[in-house]
Formats: structure tokens, sequence, C-alpha cells
């Protein structure tokens, strides 16, 4: 997330540590669109860092300072490898980085804007200090919906699209049917399992975890005659958020997936 600044130089209305404003400003990403309005940069995917850092290696950059993206995506990429992927990075100490510019204070940081944001974290990755170090206080996607914005759960969607595809490529070939459907059913569900084993799902029970279908009721008569299966996965991620479902669909030589969010 570049640093809000005006054609004049400087900060504008302390949009450095507030800079929602920036994404909610008319015209910023076309005629009277906003970057937090749906089909903008709004994506499950894109997680936008903020505020910009001083490192060892930033000291030779103008103003002594460093964008935040690489040490975002190596504390990530730390806690992937700890915890799992799916797992919230918030929290995370950032090792190498010995200050933040802007320091945002505790008024900012709760400031949001009804319907696109509960507050600053709600859609930035935020560096904040914290207990005397600085570390991730939030680890957030630009999703447009609420359920997707957490960093874990969008991390998980990835697992499981990737896997997807996967198990898709090995039955794309087999007729349509109840035993092709049987068997989609049943990798989707060893996935899940193994997923759940790990901690990757809330729930007290297999079926509060997660739930999948794939029969004549997720499938249209039009479906089955032209070949696609489709299978829905219903799960409950170990983020304390909505449940979330998604839908998959194995289309003659070539599977694909499309995700909503219940």
């Amino acid at each position: 997330m570049p640093l809000p600044f005006v054609a004049e130089g400087g900060f504008s209305d302390g949009e450095e540590c507030w800079p929602l404003a920036s994404l909610d400003r008319p015209d910023l990403a076309g005629p009277q669109l906003r970057l937090l309005d749906d089909g903008a940069v709004g994506n499950a995917r894109l997680q936008l860092a903020y505020p910009w850092i001083a490192t060892p290696d930033s000291v030779d950059l103008p103003e002594g300072l460093e964008s935040p993206e690489g040490a975002l995506a190596a504390v990530i990429a730390r806690s992937a490898i700890q915890r799992g992927a799916f797992r919230s990075a918030a929290g995370e100490l950032l090792r190498s980085v010995t200050a933040l510019v802007p320091e945002i204070g505790a008024s900012d940081l709760a400031r949001g804007i009804p319907g696109k944001a509960d507050w600053l974290g709600d859609r930035l990755s935020l560096f904040a200090v914290r207990r005397g170090r600085i570390e991730l206080l939030s680890d957030s996607s630009m999703a447009p919906q609420r359920a997707w914005r957490p960093g874990g759960t969008s991390r998980l969607m990835g697992i499981l699209l990737r896997a997807s595809r996967t198990l898709g490529d090995d039955l794309v070939f087999e007729p349509s049917g109840p035993i092709l459907w049987g068997r989609m059913r049943a990798a989707l569900e060893a996935l899940c399992d193994s997923l759940r084993a790990l901690g990757a799902f809330a729930g007290r029970s297999r079926d509060e975890a997660f739930t999948v279908s794939c029969d004549a009721s997720t499938m249209t008569q039009g479906d089955i005659d032209n070949g696609r299966v489709i299978a829905t996965l219903s799960f409950l991620p170990a983020q304390p958020i909505e449940r979330v479902t998604v839908v998959l669909q194995l289309i003659e030589a070539a599977s694909e997936a499309k995700r909503e969010a219940a």
C-alpha cells in the first residue's frame, strides 16, 4: 500500500494514518469507481501491507524506508511453514523491522467505513508496535466479502482449489454417473479429513467441520447431459468467521473451480 500523498507534497488530511480514505476516494480506480468497490482491487488473494518500514537494508533508500510487502510475504511464509498456511499470521514478530512510518494511533486503527471495513486492519495487513515489539497486527485480504477477508481463510481456499484441480485431472475422463460422483465425493472427503486432522477446520465433529455433496441434488439434468460433474463443499474454517461454501465443477476434459461465500 503506497503512502498517501498530494501533488504539492506531503500528506493530506491525515490519510497517512488512515489510508482507507485513499482506497475509498471516488474516481481513483476509474470513473465513479473506488478501489474498495467490487470489481476494483477487491480480491481474496490480494493482501496490501501497511505502513512502510525501516530495516537495516533500507538505510540507503529514499527516506531510509522500504515498502512492506516483502516483510509481509516473509512473515506469512514463516507462519505457514511452522503452523500451516491456513493459520492467521497475526501476532508474528517482524525480526528485521526497526521502525514503522507512519506510526498509527489506536483511534485511526479503530476507524472503518460502513459496509466496507470494520476497522483499518479489516482490509489491510497492518504492522504495529505491540508489547514493545513490532509484529503483524492483522492478516487480512482485500476481499469485498467479509467471509473471505482473513488471510488464513484465503490461503485455505487456495489449498482446497489447488487440490481439487488435481483431483479433477485424475477423474475428468471418467463417464459421469453415480460411480464417478461417489469417487469425487470420497476424494474430497479424504482431502478434508486430512486438513481437519491438521486443525484447518473448526467444529466439534466431522459433520460440523465440513460436508461434501456430489449427487443428483448438486446437478441439473442439463449438467449431466453436458458432462458436468458438480460437487459442493461447505466448511467451517478454524478462524471465527461464517461458514464457507465452494462449488467445484468437472467439465469434460478440463476441471475448474469457483467459490462463493455462504
